[in-house]
């Protein structure tokens, strides 16, 4: 609905801009709400409206929409700082950096930002208080279970190696079909789409009680990130940006299975099914 509105929006701008006889900025570089008489200014703020009419628009908006708060049970006042200070709060909450706020606010610097990140920690410490146990289950990355290691050489069993053959294997896949995902081709362009880094995440895998193999295994994932993050922050690269956060699933998988060994939350007396290459049940 909004997007377009936005849009029927920019049509109108769309359309007195392409009406005046001298051009002096672009379509894109226009101010949302432009003001066709302000034409006098410097380049930068060019048909900028004033803050008095910015303020006049809310106003107008406000007697509109007549939006009630539950808080108050009052209309609810709209101005352009209330804005800000929503866009602000809403970009920290979720977890856009100092920097990337800064941005959406047009700020110079990161320091009138701090106060919006420091707020998000607060409502998600608060948050988290509340309803964190109940909620865990559904959230949680890791959906296996970390079972007590058993020998299993002469079966069937689908094995999940580690990222360096030389050190053991890291759990069962309990898929006896097992799938795409697993493969040694090698070309593969992330940690993501690799084993055993893909299966953290994925239901049909149970991991060994081995802390160490998957600690050494979130150190990985870890620096994989800040190669992506520091490829974008050098180059400019957009999709380094995104892989980097594609891998936030995995990482908090890792920890998931960490944190479980290290309450000793581990399944023991495994007992594996030669015939069908099934964990089937625990004892």
């Amino acid at each position: 609905m909004l997007a377009s509105i936005i849009d029927w929006w920019l049509q109108i701008v769309k359309s007195d801009f392409d009406m005046l006889p001298n051009k002096k900025v672009n379509f894109s570089d226009l101010p949302l709400f432009p003001n066709w008489n302000r034409d006098y200014l410097d380049i930068e703020f060019l048909y900028h409206p004033t803050s008095s009419e910015i303020s006049g628009l809310y106003t107008k908006i406000e007697s509109i929409i007549k939006v009630i708060t539950d808080r108050t049970g009052k209309f609810i006042h709209l101005t352009p700082y209330r804005s800000r200070k929503t866009l602000g709060t809403r970009a920290a909450i979720e977890g856009k950096n100092e920097n990337l706020v800064a941005l959406l606010l047009d700020h110079s610097s990161t320091d009138s930002v701090k106060h919006y990140i420091a707020f998000a920690r607060e409502i998600s410490e608060e948050i988290d208080k509340a309803i964190g146990k109940d909620i865990a289950p559904l959230i949680s990355a890791f959906k296996g279970e970390v079972i007590s290691k058993v020998p299993i050489a002469g079966t069937k069993q689908r094995r999940i190696r580690s990222d360096n053959p030389k050190n053991p294997d890291v759990g069962l896949c309990v898929e006896p079909s097992g799938c795409g995902i697993y493969t040694n081709d090698g070309n593969l362009l992330t940690i993501l789409a690799r084993v055993p880094f893909s299966c953290y995440t994925c239901p049909f895998f149970n991991a060994w009680d081995d802390i160490e193999i998957h600690r050494q295994h979130l150190q990985l994932v870890i620096k994989e990130q800040d190669n992506l993050l520091r490829g974008y922050k050098d180059n400019g690269h957009p999709e380094s940006h995104h892989m980097s956060h594609s891998l936030d699933s995995t990482a908090k998988a890792i920890q998931e299975v960490i944190f479980l060994i290290e309450k000793n939350e581990i399944k023991q007396d495994v007992i594996i099914d030669n015939e069908d290459d099934n964990v089937s049940k625990y004892s």
